[in-house]
């Protein structure tokens, strides 16, 4: 019985531990992420750039040099995906047009790169 026990709740911690490592990027984009600092600005230059995601939109809004910026909604979807790394095709609001969004999610850190190549790091909020 206590062998029957033992190799119950080892394989409940087996699956548990199975389904956190096996979390998709995907499902940890969702939330508020704050950028650290954006590429092509100096240290003492960077704008305060916030990105909100949702399961298919996003939102990005912030200020700088102390001017808000406009805050800019945009849909997406998922396309690809891979362990850590994923791949979002984003449609512009006005334009209809579509970019990739590249990114890669390591805990509460998150680097994403834009359509035209500037790179973010962020954390989440």
């Amino acid at each position: 019985m206590k062998y029957l026990s033992f190799v119950i709740v080892t394989l409940t911690m087996l699956m548990l531990a199975m389904v956190g490592c096996s979390q998709k990027t995907s499902s940890k984009l969702t939330g508020k992420w704050k950028a650290d600092s954006v590429s092509g600005y100096a240290k003492d230059m960077q704008p305060e750039i916030y990105y909100e995601f949702t399961k298919d939109s996003m939102f990005a809004y912030g200020s700088m040099h102390g001017e808000p910026l406009d805050r800019v909604s945009m849909t997406y979807k998922i396309k690809s995906e891979e362990k850590g790394e994923a791949t979002l095709e984003v449609v512009a609001p006005k334009s209809g047009q579509t970019g990739d969004f590249k990114i890669t999610i390591k805990e509460d850190k998150m680097s994403l790169t834009d359509p035209g190549n500037h790179k973010y790091t962020l954390t989440k909020q």
